[in-house]
């Protein structure tokens, strides 16, 4: 089913000889979206060209990291050896695992990396490990590659058997540092290859999340269709729905302010979005702080 589900429990007991009861709670069952291939992550930014936004990794995404900070760049500083400036101009420093939900099979993994702060050897070092296995050790960036040059190491076959990729970076010398991240199958995986045009509809996680104000939503469809877009908090009930009439088909996306079908401010907390066609859309989450 792609439909999104609110479980309310009531009133559940444990095991204790007086029972502790809990008060009602209700909890989100979401059926997520795969991902597609090849995946692009622009790692530490948002959204660029076939590139993803950044986002934090939980049990709601698709991918996402833990821990770290993210850090760009000057828009005029250039970047040699690549076309992907602009990629290698946001990076997300001190990350400590990046893990992506693939079904299993063989990937080919490229780390995308760029020493943009250091102008010297040995000031920054850091292992590389891959489903548990180091694959580079004291990995020196400006010893490879000098000062604001991209340096990209692949790694091919990546087995993955547990259903998640995981990347582990440990610093060594200073913290470690990504910049992007592309995933492609080598063998077959029952993901969706891109092509020239989208084969069915996809909801993308909203860039910025948490936001304050606004952030920006991007879905792709497969053919022209009508949409509507609806926002319901964790009981279900819409608290915002706008219709966009017919859509192109390809990838579109449109920023929404946190308000209401009325145009009230809506209060902190976690809400569900999704949209509506012919059928309704696996939905998403979206945290509004203030």
């Amino acid at each position: 089913s792609s439909l999104a589900y609110t479980l309310v429990v009531l009133r559940a007991r444990d095991r204790a000889a007086t029972p502790n009861t809990s008060g009602p709670r209700a909890v989100s069952v979401i059926n997520e979206t795969p991902v597609t291939l090849p995946l692009k992550i622009n790692v530490g930014g948002a959204q660029l060209d076939d590139f993803n936004a950044d986002q934090p990794w939980s049990e709601q995404v698709e991918y996402g990291f833990q821990d770290g900070n993210p850090r760009s760049w000057p828009a005029d500083l250039e970047i040699a050896n690549t076309d992907d400036d602009a990629i290698y101009r946001s990076e997300r420093g001190g990350l400590v695992f990046y893990r992506v939900r693939l079904p299993n099979g063989s990937y080919r993994v490229t780390l995308m990396m760029a020493e943009n702060n250091y102008t010297a050897a040995g000031l920054r070092v850091f292992d590389v490990f891959i489903e548990g296995q180091m694959m580079v050790g004291n990995l020196d960036l400006f010893q490879e590659a000098g000062a604001h040059v991209a340096y990209a190491r692949t790694f091919d076959p990546v087995a993955i058997s547990d259903g998640i990729l995981d990347l582990h970076f440990a610093a060594v010398i200073k913290e470690p540092l990504l910049n992007g991240l592309v995933i492609t199958a080598t063998t077959a995986t029952g993901i969706r290859e891109q092509n020239a045009g989208p084969q069915q509809f996809s909801l993308a996680q909203n860039f910025p999340n948490p936001f304050n104000v606004a952030t920006t939503i991007q879905y792709e469809l497969a053919a022209a269709e009508r949409i509507r877009f609806e926002v319901c908090d964790l009981l279900g009930r819409i608290v915002f729905q706008k219709d966009f009439g017919v859509q192109p088909a390809g990838r579109n996306q449109f920023f929404w302010q946190a308000v209401d079908t009325f145009g009230r401010p809506l209060s902190s907390g976690t809400y569900l979005y999704t949209l509506r066609g012919k059928e309704r859309w696996p939905a998403r989450r979206l945290i509004l702080l203030k």
